[in-house]
This record gives C-alpha cells, structure tokens and sequence, in this order.
C-alpha cells in the first residue's frame, strides 16, 4: 500500500508492527467505505537497521543526541520533525557508501531517557570509553569523529550558535561511556486510512455512515491530517475506541 500511495517511502525499512498491513482498510474499502489522507505515511527518522526497531525521539529531543555520517560528521539539526529530519538523513546516506548513519549520545543521555536502557540491554548499541574508541567500533575515523564531538561540545561552553540551527537539547557529549546506535529512516505509522464522523462510524463515498460499521486508532484518517503530536495515537485508538463501542451499542439498541 506504501508503494501505491507514497512510493518515495517504499523502500523504508518497517520499524512498526509487521502485522499493520492495512487489512482493515481494504475490507472496509471493499464494501464502499472512503478513505481519506492515505499518502500521509509517516516516517520514523531513526531505526536500528538490525532489529528494525524504532529509536525514540527522545533521544535526539531529550538526550542530545548527535547524527554523524561515515566520517564521523554531523550533517543535520538532529531535532528537526520526522518527515523533514527523515528526507535529510536518506539524502546523507544516499550520498555515501553505507545505509545508515549514527545516532551518538553519552552516558547522561542514556540515563536522561529511560527506554534507552533496553537498546543498550539488547543489543542495539555499542558503546567505548573513549570517542575514538567508539569511533573504531563503529567503524568510522577515530580523529574525525572525535574532532567533531569536541567542536560540538566547545561551541555549547562558549554559547555559540550551532551551525546546523539546532537550539535545543543542546547537551555537551562528554560523560563516558559513550554509545552509538547504527540507524536510518523507518516507517512508523501512517496517517491516512477510513473516513469517519464524530461517531466513529465509518463513511461511504457520498459521506454516509455504514450500517454497523466502525473504525478505531490506526485505520482511521483525517484525525491528524499532516502533523501528529507524540503520543496520539495512542489516545485516538482509546478515545475513538470507546466512541465506537457505546455508539455500536446505541445503534443496535435502536433498533
């Protein structure tokens, strides 16, 4: 579906569950239902490219954490929003010798953001004592990689304006150990799917409700047109959820 509505996302790898192949979308579509905002996929800026899972933005808004390219440079404001930090990320990539970049951070940044223990419990993650010594796990140049951290670091002291624009979560990089996570852009989520009303009741073409059917969380569109707040889906399945079940119990009440 990703390559029907929003081929230039097609080839990302899928950080989300592998079970969210729009089923719902295409049963419903089958007997009329609209749909709505279907090329709002939604990209993930950072996935470990191993596990495939997705690597909070916590990280980057919280932590602190740094993108590096293969030769240990930065390349990007870090806490740019998902869609445009994603395209410039692929742009990096697609401009070297490997898939993905590194996500780096310090020791008070992994402590600053709980999840970030199970990356490092599993595997996720390597990390060294030194930035050269991280650098090497990597598998990037040790000098550069370090130079580049350092001249972050000075130019936070000296408040200096960073030459990316990043303003915030501006955290100097200096308490070892030191960790680096392999990543590149994922899918997330998508954005689109079944056109509802206030009802959770999911509408056909001309805008009428479908007898007896209703639509919940992820499948549903037009919730959060082209933005997404953190968070929201979550409560769009919850809120929508219990719109739907005591509108269900309306409908065949009434009847």
């Amino acid at each position: 579906m990703v390559y029907k509505y929003k081929p230039e996302y097609a080839d990302l790898i899928v950080s989300c569950s592998i079970g969210a192949t729009g089923d719902g979308i295409i049963m419903a579509e089958a007997i009329g239902a609209a749909t709505v905002d279907m090329d709002r996929v939604m990209p993930t800026p950072t996935a470990e490219i191993n596990s495939k899972r997705l690597i909070t933005a916590g990280m980057r808004n919280t932590a602190g954490a740094i993108l590096v390219n293969e030769f240990g440079q930065r390349f990007v404001d870090e806490t740019l929003l998902y869609e445009p930090l994603s395209i410039a990320i692929t742009e990096e990539v697609a401009e070297g010798t490997l898939e993905y970049v590194f996500e780096v951070f310090d020791e008070k940044g992994k402590e600053s953001v709980p999840i970030c223990q199970t990356y490092v419990d599993g595997g996720l993650t390597v990390q060294a004592d030194t930035l050269e010594g991280l650098a090497e796990e990597l598998g990037i140049d040790p000098d550069s990689f370090a130079k580049t951290v350092r001249e972050y670091n000075q130019a936070i002291k000296e408040g200096k304006p960073d030459p990316f624009g990043k303003t915030k979560a501006r955290n100097p990089i200096e308490t070892p150990p030191f960790y680096g996570i392999k990543v590149k852009p994922g899918h997330l989520a998508t954005r689109g799917g079944l056109k509802i009303n206030e009802k959770a009741q999911v509408l056909d073409l001309s805008d009428n409700p479908i007898p007896g059917l209703y639509a919940a969380g992820e499948v549903t569109g037009g919730v959060f047109g082209g933005g997404y707040i953190g968070g929201g889906f979550l409560a769009e399945a919850t809120v929508l959820g219990r719109i739907a079940g005591a509108q269900s119990a309306i409908d065949v009440l009434s009847q």
